[in-house]
């Protein structure tokens, strides 16, 4: 599949790191989630290309692999916080123009605010997605250490069981595409080098001296941070915002991804709603799309999934031909961008679709 040009720099120790940007405009550069990265996977899964075709519809989005990962310079022996500042920088470098904003995700929430600490001059705005500010989280963390243990057996069955925990078993499809995208960011060697690293890192006393306007986000049923945290995080960084969404799924564009990415856009001043010609323009229309779009007769259908009711007996129901009943819902999965019946269903029950008269 087609997608953004993979180019390469060199960090200031000599490591040649990975990176692409789309679209133009003041850069916003998304950190990767370590441990798993890898620019080309990440563009061929639908979930997180329509994502960064809609942040870069008004800013030059910039991704890149760190050292070990993806398709960035896999034999390195430095997995050191600072060498993980110094992939940044090379990242930042390759942008035009500063200041930028930055995103970091999760594991490499640290590095961002160390960076935006560092080097106030550089960042204009500072976006935090489930802050993992100390790495004593993740030793407290019987899940993470469940799956630290399964790494060392077999890396690959630790990848399904991890991506299928996240994104939940009716997700099947989603969680597949997640689990071979994380087998294939880096090797089992690189992740247990990586792993002490995040275990000993801790850069609380940075968070009252972030310098930017800062967001942090975060589902409020994930098991990545315990109770609290990131409220905890949130209130420690001077005029920072906290945004909770409902949901268990780790990965911000995963999931239900609307209100993460209206949250960003608020929050970064962009007006995604624009009439646009250029690229986007499919992410686009899934932003916008509310259940409005469903005719009559689709939200006859969608009732009669909310009841239970197989596609033979909505057929029968509603005088139509099965086949048309299965062309009518998989239309209504693609305008509420939902992938299952069990999420149609429960998106119909949250929505108020039920109590509408067909």
């Amino acid at each position: 599949m087609d997608g953004p040009f993979v180019r390469y720099t060199t960090t200031a120790d000599g490591v040649s790191i990975a990176y692409w940007t789309l679209g133009q405009g003041p850069a916003l550069v998304i950190l990767p989630t370590l441990l798993y990265s890898h620019l080309t996977k990440e563009w061929e899964t639908p979930e997180w290309r329509r994502a960064y075709e809609l942040l870069a519809l008004e800013r030059t989005v910039v991704r890149y692999d760190g050292r070990g990962t993806g398709v960035a310079q896999r034999d390195v022996p430095d997995y050191s916080s600072e060498a993980m500042l110094m992939d940044l920088d090379a990242a930042i470098g390759a942008a035009t123009g500063l200041p930028v904003a930055l995103v970091g995700n999760i594991t490499t929430a640290p590095a961002a605010i160390e960076y935006a600490v560092r080097f106030p001059e550089r960042v204009s705005h500072l976006i935090l997605w489930t802050p993992l500010v100390d790495g004593a989280c993740l030793a407290a963390n019987s899940r993470f250490q469940a799956a630290r243990k399964l790494a060392e057996v077999d890396w690959s069955v630790m990848c399904e069981a991890v991506a299928h925990d996240e994104l939940a078993w009716e997700e099947q499809a989603v969680a597949r595409r997640y689990a071979a995208l994380m087998q294939s960011s880096l090797t089992r060697d690189a992740v247990l080098a990586q792993l002490p690293v995040l275990l000993e890192t801790n850069v609380e006393s940075l968070l009252p001296q972030i310098p930017c306007p800062t967001l942090v986000l975060h589902r409020s049923q994930s098991k990545a941070l315990p109770a609290g945290e990131a409220e905890r995080v949130a209130a420690a960084i001077p005029g920072a915002k906290l945004a909770l969404f409902d949901g268990t799924c780790t990965a911000p564009f995963l999931g239900d991804w609307r209100p993460v990415m209206r949250t960003l856009a608020e929050f970064l001043g962009l007006d995604l709603m624009k009439v646009r010609t250029d690229g986007g323009a499919r992410a686009l229309r899934l932003l916008s799309m509310k259940s409005d779009a469903l005719t009559p007769r689709e939200r006859q259908v969608v009732q009669l999934v909310v009841r239970g009711l197989t596609n033979r007996q909505i057929a029968d129901e509603l005088f139509l031909a099965e086949k048309t009943v299965g062309n009518h819902i998989g239309r209504i999965l693609v305008k509420l961008d939902l992938r299952s019946r069990t999420q149609l269903a429960a998106y119909a029950v949250e929505h108020g679709l039920t109590s509408r008269s067909a």
